[in-house]
């Protein structure tokens, strides 16, 4: 081992790093340097142990936290970045897709990413009826969280769905009068739920969740098959795919070229990972573990301590030290002694493997406490308490102070907190930042879009419309729209006499439904009436549509000001050319390409792409994150429904939070959930709003099953004994698991969530809590006052020592390229900007369809056939095969209809063509071969199409599919060069391919049945090599000019809509 690693290990980390055994489980308390052990036992592992790099898979818990291993790796002299290429070190999550595609499963549609769900919950609105939720089981948009919820449930924990759907049947009947109800609301498109009389009725209420209750246990097995007819996975089905595959052959594993497997934040798997591992494990040469069951904070996604504990109790049940080993860090180089010590008193009676931690820093810290007898006390003092350390340079910066609380949305105090701060100057940053839709440039584009609303025959207006979107609205956004204010105090007058009538006529009819006289003084208190009044109400008063309303119209109103009469006649042209009842459905314009329109008429854009202030930047971001939410509409649902868009934006946007940019990380107070800040440390902590029952938060699963909401939340509730995997995951040898037994681990949780908290802070920590209604502190903070060392902060801020805190540079997040990046940043930086910096989206063309079509039905095909070749078989894939491959895309791929199937025929029959002409010459090596190269400063990653051998060598030949118009082969060698020359630089550094030679690489023309070979040398990709490092460091340093070569805007789909290049 080097004498550098000797010189940095302490002793507990060197006997971790050097354990010579198969199974290692590192017991790593808060701040023990997990992740250096771990790199180090990696650096081990390839330099004592002579592993191949290529054998070692590294599971991280975040993608972030992958990144960052990666990067530390890269930069570690004592690791060459050929062995770090070869190394696969990534989430679960994409562990899985690489698991997947490497067994055939190719083209994998993901419904989630680690910052949302929005695409499942859009895959559940497309398929409402499928899954039932109709009719009796009718459910909104605004339902299918609760669905989320419970099919999350469902797919981590096993449900056993015949049995949980006789349970319902049997304990939560529909009645016969909701049933004969919903029977007489008309069938098909004339079904109207009947809102008022099941809200008037507290049994048809409850005969309403009840049927949603069984439509939910009954949908859970359509769910799945429509998973598997779209080839769509969200994460957790994705984890069971791969189980199933291991546990049906486990060869797959014992032929893995896995051997050497380590597994950071080991205490936070599921019971799905935990049998995904527990196979892999069978199979590995050496297989270790690093995690603090202390820190198991996720149970409510399936992870529980047990896992960790009895993975610990095995080994040491086993009692062969040779062969498995638990490895305890018990030095805690984070903290200072206080804040050690405070969290040692508050965790270890509550420990399952036993600790003692301690502190290697010497110098003094401090824990203090608040007691506050409301919110607005607790935040004057939290602000006070702040400038003061500012004030005396205790801390470098604001960002060195983290403000923890149990939820950034919904905890108590936070609105005075942040009404605070801003009264006192103190800048700050949420994790869980404002609503997006307190942005006027967003707010500015929703009413843009609700403008092209098409008219529906019946009366049903959003919430917002309820509310706040009408005419009136323009006056929000004047500013940003550069409205003139006699225009908006035109609208706001039609809209206030609008509502005004509305108002009177809710008198007239009210009065001659019920002879009652009305107290009704709102437009919104109007909706409250049954429909059939509130219906009656708005058919008898003529609404003014701005939308109908050309140029002269407007200036018949008094509309003079000649930017607004421009916006309103551009919008009024694209709303008539949008529904022209002359062009073909599908040859309209996207939602996407209406948007773009809307935003060159608004002129929001204007000088921002050439001032990138932090405003501009958020602005940017915010209305490339818009663009985001179409681009998965039209995905997954349809490219040319606005109505059905502006639904999903009304219902789920409020809940959306504004665009991150770097900037918010610098010098701000840090304000965050204790989840969020989970592997994060500042060196000054205030936990926030601790109250008893809240937070700490006391769990009792005994509510949530008699309760059927909880927060106006429904619960739909699962027993325990019909979710096979949680009975698992706490029971213990030869008992059975009661909710009691729930009910205890689930609050041991909610202390360990505290200690995940506290244990975040290096050189303060400050509690700060709020009494009862009597004035009683919560239990938890009672030893913390008893014990004289701890000190409380009254008004003597003096008390609190100085930190230890160095100036920080904010984090930056890794920069992931591929080709089409960097060819699109050499074309136009400012193009590349757009697309990958604020992120705006582009509606798919039918050429980009119909090309990536063909590429799933060519990997179909290539798959098929390294199948064959795998099980040893002279069988070549025929015709009836690939007809059968093209048929199955085609049914599952939402953009390609009917009426274009006769375009695409000349495809198909390339494809036939191409295979029969090809299919005995070569032998197939690989097909979408996915690679991810590291660099120091960023990783490089792709897909290459196919990769083919010769039958009497080693040599092999790059091929790339394009399916472009272009004949001319010397145009596509010349367009297309770098790209193959950056593919066989690739798999130069892949281990998969060290004993292959590349002969040459290969367009090949999918139109024309064309094939381009084009021949390639070591200086060739030595080139390329340097050409990519210059692009990148063009794209560190910020550089997007904007582009002055009027032949490249030719192609840009940014040219005339977003590009403001003059």
């Amino acid at each position: 081992m080097s004498e550098v690693v000797k010189k940095v290990l302490n002793e507990e980390q060197q006997e971790a790093v050097e354990y010579d055994g198969k199974t290692l489980l590192i017991s790593a308390g808060p701040g023990a340097g997990k992740t250096f052990v771990l790199i180090e036992r990696i650096k081990y592992l390839l330099h004592e142990k002579n592993v191949d790099p290529e054998s070692i898979l590294v599971i991280t818990f975040t993608r972030k936290a992958a990144d960052q291993l990666r990067e530390k790796l890269s930069k570690d002299n004592e690791i060459s970045d050929g062995d770090v290429n070869k190394m696969f070190i990534n989430t679960i999550h994409s562990f899985c897709i690489n698991f997947l595609s490497d067994n055939g499963c190719s083209d994998i549609n993901l419904l989630e990413s680690e910052s949302n769900n929005e695409r499942k919950l859009m895959f559940l609105r497309k398929h409402k009826k499928d899954l039932g939720f109709i009719r009796e089981a009718h459910m909104s948009g605004g339902n299918l969280h609760a669905v989320i919820d419970k099919f999350n449930e469902y797919t981590t924990f096993k449900v056993k769905t015949p049995e949980l759907v006789e349970y319902i049947k049997e304990n939560r009947p529909v009645s016969q009068e909701y049933k004969d109800l919903i029977a007489s609301c008309g069938e098909g498109d004339d079904f109207e739920y009947p809102y008022d009389e099941v809200k008037k009725s507290k049994e048809l209420k409850e005969s309403r969740y009840n049927a949603r209750y069984l439509a939910i246990a009954k949908a859970y097995p359509q769910y799945i098959e429509l998973l598997e007819q779209e080839a769509s996975y969200d994460f957790n089905y994705l984890q069971v795919k791969v189980m199933e595959m291991l546990q049906n052959n486990e060869s797959i594993a014992e032929n893995s070229r896995f051997k050497n497997i380590l597994i950071d934040e080991y205490q936070d798997i599921d019971p799905i990972q935990n049998n995904i591992f527990t196979i892999l494990s069978k199979h590995s040469n050496t297989f270790t573990v690093v995690g603090d069951d202390d820190q198991s904070i996720y149970a409510f996604r399936g992870s529980v301590p047990k896992y960790f504990t009895d993975f610990a109790d095995n080994i040491e049940k086993e009692d062969n030290p040779k062969k498995s080993s638990v490895k305890r860090l018990s030095t805690n180089f984070r903290s200072c002694p206080e804040v050690v010590e405070y969290n040692e008193e508050l965790i270890s009676e509550d420990r399952e493997i036993e600790k003692n931690l301690l502190p290697d820093r010497t110098k003094k810290g401090g824990v203090y406490y608040l007691i506050n007898d409301d919110v607005k006390i607790q935040a004057n003092k939290i602000a006070n308490i702040i400038l003061h350390l500012r004030d005396k340079n205790k801390i470098k910066q604001y960002s060195d102070i983290a403000i923890l609380l149990s939820s950034v949305k919904y905890s108590k105090g936070i609105d005075e907190l942040l009404e605070t701060f801003n009264a006192k100057g103190i800048p700050y940053n949420l994790s869980e930042n404002e609503s997006l839709m307190s942005n006027p440039e967003v707010k500015a584009m929703i009413i843009l879009l609700w403008y092209m609303k098409e008219d529906g025959d019946k009366l049903i207006l959003s919430g917002w419309e309820k509310d706040w979107l009408n005419l009136s609205a323009y006056s929000q956004v004047q500013d940003i729209l550069k409205l003139d204010s006699n225009t908006c105090q035109i609208l706001s007058d039609i809209e206030q006499e609008y509502q005004e009538n509305i108002i009177k006529m809710e008198k007239e009819v009210y009065k001659k439904k019920t002879g009652k006289t009305s107290r009704k003084r709102t437009f919104k208190g109007v909706f409250e009436r049954d429909d059939e009044i509130v219906k009656e109400i708005f058919d008898n008063v003529e609404r003014f549509d701005l939308s109908k309303q050309s140029r002269t119209d407007l200036e018949k109103l008094g509309i003079t000001n000649k930017h607004d009469l421009d916006l309103f006649e551009n919008l009024y042209n694209t709303k008539q050319m949008l529904y022209d009842t002359t062009t073909e459905f599908y040859e309209k314009p996207s939602i996407l390409d209406v948007y773009y329109d809307i935003l060159q008429y608004s002129d929001i854009l204007e000088n921002r792409l050439e001032n990138p202030t932090e405003e501009n930047e958020r602005v940017l971001r915010n209305l490339g994150l818009i663009t985001e939410t179409i681009s998965n509409y039209e995905e997954i649902v349809t490219k040319y429904s606005i109505n059905g868009l502006l639904w999903f934006i009304f219902q789920e946007f409020d809940n959306y939070s504004t665009s991150t940019i770097e900037s918010d990380s610098v010098d701000k107070v840090q304000i965050m959930t204790v989840h969020k800040s989970k592997g994060l440390e500042f060196p000054v902590v205030i936990i926030g709003s601790i109250m008893e029952g809240k937070f700490p938060k006391h769990i009792d699963i005994y509510e949530e099953a008699q309760k059927d909401y909880i927060h106006q939340n429904p619960t739909y509730y699962t027993p325990l004994e019909y979710l096979e995997y949680k009975q698992k995951a706490y029971n213990t040898e030869n008992e059975t698991i009661t909710e009691d037994d729930v009910i205890t681990e689930e609050n041991k949780e909610s202390k360990r969530v505290f200690y995940v908290a506290t244990t975040r802070a290096e050189d303060v920590l400050i509690l700060s809590s709020i009494t009862d209604d009597e004035g009683n502190i919560p239990e938890i903070m009672e030893p913390t006052i008893e014990n004289d060392i701890y000190p409380e902060i009254i008004d003597d801020y003096n008390l609190i020592v100085e930190t230890e805190s160095e100036e920080r540079e904010p984090e930056k997040e890794r920069l992931r390229l591929s080709y089409t990046h960097l060819s699109e940043y050499d074309n136009c930086s400012q193009e590349y900007n757009l697309r990958y910096n604020y992120q705006f989206k582009n509606s798919k063309t039918k050429a980009l369809t119909f090309g990536q079509v063909a590429h799933t039905i060519l990997n179909l095909i290539h798959q098929k056939q390294i199948k064959y070749q795998k099980e040893g078989l002279e069988q070549v894939v025929n015709d009836e095969e690939i007809e059968e491959i093209i048929e199955q895309v085609k049914l599952f791929n939402q953009n390609i209809q009917n009426n274009e199937n006769d375009e695409f025929k000349e495809i198909e029959q390339s494809i036939y063509k191409y295979w029969n002409e090809n299919k005995n010459k070569y032998e197939i090596i690989g097909s979408e071969i996915p690679f991810s190269i590291t660099y120091e400063e960023f990783d490089l990653e792709g897909k290459i199409d196919l990769i083919v051998k010769d039958k009497d060598s080693n040599d092999i030949t790059i091929i790339d599919f394009k399916t472009t118009d272009e004949k001319n082969s010397q145009i596509l060698a010349d367009r297309y060069y770098k790209q193959l020359f950056t593919y066989a630089m690739a798999i130069k550094k892949l281990p998969d391919y060290d004993k292959y030679n590349i002969k040459e690489v290969m367009i090949y023309s999918v139109k024309f049945s064309q094939a381009i070979p084009i021949a390639i040398s070591d200086l060739n990709i030595t080139d390329v090599e340097t050409s990519i490092n210059e692009t990148v460091e063009n794209i560190l340093s910020g550089q997007y000019a904007m582009c002055s070569d009027d032949s490249k805007c030719f192609t840009c789909e940014y040219n005339k809509s977003i590009c403001r290049r003059k």
